[in-house]
């Protein structure tokens, strides 16, 4: 069978769409509504969108579907793909619902995809298709060189690279090392409004920040990680694992354990309580900490409070910077403990040598 890429080209071959060159793009008339350039083909990416009836971004599936107004499964049979797989050289993501288990990774397939997708979103956010997007998230205090920084994108809904979102969202891929580890989606209007991308598998958002510092701070979400950043990043590491109920992936747990203090800023209500309790059951050196003003963080923020200031207050009173250095602010042994509590079954090797 032929791969996505030359598949897209030759449907559009047969259809009869004579395409042109468009600067970076092909143009050509659009199958389902005409005109002379409004279908739009990003050759590269192998892509393509309708000006006038299908603005979002799509592959040779979308294409399909909506060409023949049909479904998924009847446009996979009319390509000869594999629903489970349409993306031939891919293997099957995995689609399983229960919680990552402490050292999974996403396979390099679904990485592949993922950063396709999330890259495409990137440039997105950044076109006037993000516009409102961009303008939200200003109103969350987010500056454009943090959303550059931190790759923030802007996805417009729909079926690309073997994903689909339910309608238009902000995502946020979480990078661990440098390598792509999952991709979150918040959406502006669905009742659960922050979804993962299937397949990826939760860590810890923003931990690489951590380096260099004594005392980090975990927040519920990642704007709160962002913002925290934006204005303090120089003062203290911030990092979140996603919501107040994430399990700790044991990425998270080697970033975490060298860390002084942890200060929790979890949200102001019944689940960031819960939350922060049991983080600090399982982490002896972690505070929950609340915000002055608001919910959280952003709340704080726009209710016109200094961010940055505020840290300055939590490490004067949970541990200044400038205290001397030391290999640790607790003992061996609450260390040892507390390495135990979250490697269940761990050896501890002695460092003690026996004579010969």
């Amino acid at each position: 069978m032929p791969d996505v890429g030359q598949t897209l080209m030759d449907v559009l071959q047969a259809d009869g769409v004579d395409l042109h060159s468009d600067g970076h793009w092909l143009a050509g008339p659009c199958p389902s509504c005409g005109g002379r350039d409004r279908l739009m083909i990003n050759p590269s990416r192998v892509i393509w969108a309708c000006r006038s009836c299908h603005p979002q971004f799509s592959d040779v599936v979308g294409y399909v579907m909506h060409r023949d107004g049909v479904g998924f499964l009847e446009a996979c049979r009319t390509l000869s793909l594999d629903p489970e797989n349409p993306h031939q050289d891919r293997e099957v993501e995995d689609r399983s619902s229960r919680p990552p288990e402490p050292d999974r990774q996403p396979d390099e397939s679904w990485r592949a995809r993922a950063l396709e997708l999330y890259e495409f979103a990137e440039q997105r956010l950044w076109s006037s298709d993000g516009d409102k997007a961009r303008s939200w998230l200003a109103g969350r205090g987010l500056s454009g060189e943090t959303l550059h920084r931190w790759r923030v994108g802007f996805f417009p809904g729909g079926y690309l690279y073997g994903f689909r979102t339910e309608e238009r969202c902000v995502t946020i891929p979480w990078l661990l090392d440098g390598r792509l580890w999952g991709v979150r989606c918040r959406y502006p209007s669905l009742k659960s409004k922050y979804k993962w991308l299937r397949g990826s598998v939760p860590t810890v958002y923003g931990a690489d920040t951590m380096a260099g510092h004594r005392i980090g701070i975990l927040t519920e979400g990642e704007f709160d990680a962002l913002l925290l950043h934006q204005e303090a990043g120089d003062l203290v590491g911030v990092a979140t694992l996603g919501s107040a109920s994430a399990s700790l992936h044991t990425q998270a747990i080697l970033r975490l354990l060298p860390l002084r203090r942890i200060l929790l800023v979890l949200d102001a209500d019944d689940a960031g309580t819960a939350g922060a309790a049991r983080l600090g059951t399982m982490m002896g050196r972690a505070v929950q900490v609340r915000v002055p003003m608001g919910k959280d963080t952003t709340e704080f923020w726009q209710a016109g409070g200094n961010v940055r200031q505020w840290v300055r207050y939590l490490l004067a009173v949970h541990g200044a910077e400038s205290e001397p250095e030391t290999p640790s602010c607790v003992t061996r042994e609450a260390f040892l403990a507390e390495v135990l509590a979250l490697f269940p079954g761990a050896v501890i090797l002695s460092d003690e040598r026996t004579a010969a």
